[in-house]
């Protein structure tokens, strides 16, 4: 009984194992297109980490040079509202000497004709 067991289970063992010679050959091909396959994608992710990275360098450079325009586009305003100011000041302070000038004038010629 031992015997037929063990003959039995050893046949059957064989039989479950076995794999045909056309099922491996396909599988071993679907196994080396995958891993060429793979090897194809990870060499893409290299090189498009590599581009990654350049992308992001050349972002942070151009964040720094529009934050550094930002802020001289504000000093240059600011200077702008200064000059501006000075402008306004120096018209106002004109006007006030011409008027000043022709009163003097004025005031000049009348005491020059009445002499």
């Amino acid at each position: 009984m031992i015997k037929k067991l063990s003959i039995l289970v050893l046949t059957i063992s064989l039989f479950t194992s076995c794999v045909s010679k056309q099922i491996y050959t396909d599988l071993e091909d679907k196994y080396a297109n995958l891993k060429k396959e793979n090897r194809s994608l990870t060499d893409e992710v290299e090189g498009l980490s590599k581009e990654k990275t350049s992308i992001f360098n050349d972002l942070n450079k151009l964040e720094s040079a529009y934050e550094s325009a930002v802020s001289e586009r504000d000093k240059l305003q600011g200077d702008y509202a200064a000059a501006k100011t000075n402008l306004e000041t120096l018209k106002a302070s004109y006007k006030a000497l011409e008027e000043n000038s022709s009163d003097l004038l004025l005031k000049i010629l009348k005491k020059t004709e009445s002499f």
